[in-house]
């Protein structure tokens, strides 16, 4: 795995206005984790936004940042959106990137 693919790497390179928006996490999963990705590989991340502060624009916003900044296609998904079934799993082997306090 990348160096910075890792959420150690990651959280490094999050950009300070994510760490003091309204994002309340960010979420490191899928084939990145077990250094299972290649690199036309996206970096899966989940996001949890403060209440109120999501919409579809910040959502997109914030994606482009994490590309322009990561340096890699990134697939963003809010925590609601994240189907039932293998949600748990998911989270399970989930990596914090970035939690508020």
């Amino acid at each position: 795995m990348e160096a910075n693919r890792s959420s150690q790497g990651l959280a490094r390179a999050t950009p300070l206005p994510i760490a003091q928006g309204k994002d309340r996490r960010l979420v490191l999963f899928g084939s990145v984790l077990p250094g299972e990705a290649g690199a036309d590989n996206a970096v899966d991340l989940l996001v949890q936004f403060s209440p109120g502060a999501k919409t579809c624009d910040r959502l997109l916003d914030l994606s482009d940042l994490l590309e322009e900044r990561l340096g890699w296609r990134v697939e963003l998904v809010t925590m609601e959106a994240v189907s039932p079934f293998p949600g748990p799993r998911i989270l399970a082997e989930a990596q914090d990137v970035l939690r508020a306090a």
